[in-house]
């Protein structure tokens, strides 16, 4: 009867392995868990820099202006919703 695959089984099985041949043990390992871990993993989407280089660092006040923005939405939000009598 075959003995059941376990954790300890192949660390007594690594410890035959000549000192020479670990470094290939040690790729097969490596290439075992770059194919699960992609398996597994969602794609990332990283945003950080999108917005360079199209203008926006030409604001001195980029907040102050965002901030404007949203106060004269929210004026305007307002005004239509009291004419809606809501």
């Amino acid at each position: 009867m075959k003995e059941q695959l376990t954790l300890s089984r192949i660390k007594r099985k690594l410890h035959k392995i000549p000192p020479e041949r670990l470094e290939e043990v040690c790729d097969f390992i490596d290439f075992i868990l770059t194919k699960e871990t992609s398996r597994n993993d969602k794609k990332v989407e990283k945003l950080e820099g999108i917005w360079q280089e199209l203008g926006f660092e030409a604001i001195s006040d980029l907040d102050g202006n965002i901030r404007e923005i949203r106060d004269e939405a929210e004026a305007a939000f307002l005004k239509r919703i009291s004419r809606c009598g809501v």
